[in-house]
């Protein structure tokens, strides 16, 4: 964790007015490992699964008498293989990093008028970047080679060495090392608007003082997410991705609020010091 305050004041118009500015960075960084990744199921839906499907198919690493899932191969009694998934325990726990820098900037005025008459007016703009980094994978492309070539052996443990039936020679380590793969996604926020109030004593009644308020804001919030390709072509196995959004909203608002007393302590009602009301919009 990081983080820099930096509060610059000063007052004006012999102390009627007072300027100011704020400016504050914090940034973080989070890690986290989750279980090694489940790897997709191979079958005939999903793309990723689809392509482990057919690269099981042709790899030369197929033990004698074993066919997969529907191969047309496979006659009656013929052993099914390969539909059971595993996890890719060499290439350790899935990590998940976040680094943040995150940027708040305030300034504006504040004041006096007349008796008791305040007002302020300040502006605000804030941006935070957020890097999202996920690991600890394979890249289905680079799998999918690797078990067409014979490299990695779909049937034995992912940390077994050793020569297939057809004579073929596979690292099941080494392979899935060479096919980790990580994606990033950048992450953007950013606010900017500004706010004005005013609040003071209009009148004065039997009563007590009439009071009054206004106020006026304004807003705009931008957001984007922006996944590197890996993720969104399906290319990185067992992760969570989505496709790129961006978006920007905006808020005004205006309000006025008005408070008059009804009874006041000069009046001396029993049971009553004093009574106001109130009315807000």
């Amino acid at each position: 964790h990081r983080s820099q305050p930096l509060d610059v004041r000063q007052e004006l118009l012999d102390d009627r007015v007072e300027a100011y500015a704020r400016l504050i960075y914090t940034g973080d960084n989070f890690y986290s490992g989750l279980a090694p990744a489940p790897m997709p199921l191979p079958g005939t839906a999903a793309s990723a699964a689809r392509d482990l499907l057919l690269a099981t198919r042709a790899s030369p690493q197929i033990p004698t008498g074993f066919f997969i899932q529907d191969d047309v191969r496979s006659g009656a009694g013929a052993i099914l293989n390969g539909a059971a998934p595993f996890r890719t325990l060499v290439l350790g726990p899935r990590l998940q990093m976040q680094r943040r820098d995150a940027w708040d900037f305030a300034t504006g005025l504040k004041g006096r008028i007349g008796r008791d008459w305040a007002w302020n007016f300040d502006y605000v703009y804030g941006v935070l970047y957020r890097d999202e980094i996920q690991g600890g994978a394979p890249s289905k492309n680079a799998l999918v080679q690797r078990i067409r070539s014979g490299a990695y052996n779909p049937w034995a443990l992912d940390d077994a060495k050793g020569t297939g039936p057809t004579g073929v020679a596979f690292d099941n380590a080494k392979a899935l090392q060479e096919s980790a793969a990580s994606g990033k996604t950048d992450v953007e926020f950013g606010n900017r608007g500004f706010d004005f109030n005013l609040n003071g004593t209009i009148t004065t009644l039997p009563a007590g003082e009439v009071k009054m308020g206004l106020g006026a804001d304004y807003y705009r919030v931008d957001s984007a997410s922006i996944p590197e390709p890996i993720f969104f072509t399906g290319d990185l196995l067992g992760l969570n991705g989505s496709n790129p959004t961006i978006s920007r909203s905006y808020g005004t608002g205006i309000f006025a609020a008005l408070q008059a007393p009804i009874v006041g302590p000069g009046m001396n009602l029993p049971l009553i010091r004093s009574r106001k009301v109130r009315l807000e919009g």
